[in-house]
């Protein structure tokens, strides 16, 4: 692969670590990337929330302009709100006062929500396919001893995201119910995307 002078100049700027590492690089309406943040891209590291959430940002916002209106479109959810659910319990209220405008009010006019999820430093996918009922949940390295508690991460992430949409769809108009995520089916996809070690990229 090749890079132009521009290019070459842009990675420089990003990641020299001489420059201040809490400079805002990316920002816009919904999100913003520090150059700290953007050094998890650097190899061999983890990657930051920040820039997954950037990622799905760029991603929600493309949906809604190419598939505003059809149903048939996807909406991808921020990266800390996971943690936000899991670790610090926020409620579905307190969520959607932060995120309604930005995200959530979005998943109720899609076929498929994206969630990125956590444990500990590995990232993983989980994709709600409401067409079909199902909950898929796509994870590049399995293990035994992690299998059961992120199973158990998604549930309560499903049981979540179905107490936001029942606010929602009370606001939307009476005798409207929203889709019963918590009650999909479970699967995980083939193994083929699995990690062959530590250092490859994840989902």
């Amino acid at each position: 692969m090749e890079y132009d002078d521009e290019q070459i100049q842009l990675a420089h700027y990003i990641f020299l670590v001489n420059l201040p590492p809490d400079e805002v690089l990316v920002k816009t309406s919904n999100n913003s990337c520090t150059r700290k943040s953007l050094w998890s891209l650097s190899p061999r590291s983890f990657v930051d929330a920040e820039v997954i959430t950037a990622v799905a940002c760029h991603l929600t916002l493309e949906e809604l302009w190419t598939n505003s209106t059809d149903g048939k479109g996807v909406c991808y959810l921020p990266a800390e709100l996971q943690e936000l659910v899991i670790s610090c319990g926020i409620t579905p209220k307190r969520a959607l006062d932060l995120y309604k405008s930005k995200f959530i009010s979005r998943t109720i006019m899609v076929s498929k929500v994206c969630v990125p999820m956590r444990d500990n430093v590995h990232w993983y996918l989980t994709d709600i396919k409401l067409d079909k009922e199902e909950v898929h949940i796509l994870d590049s390295q399995p293990t035994e001893d992690r299998n059961s508690f992120r199973l158990q991460s998604v549930q309560t992430m499903m049981r979540f995201i179905q107490a936001s949409w029942k606010i929602l769809y009370r606001e939307q108009g009476p005798g409207l119910s929203p889709p019963r995520i918590a009650e999909f089916s479970y699967t995980n996809p083939s193994k083929d995307q699995e990690q062959l070690h530590r250092s490859d990229s994840g989902v």
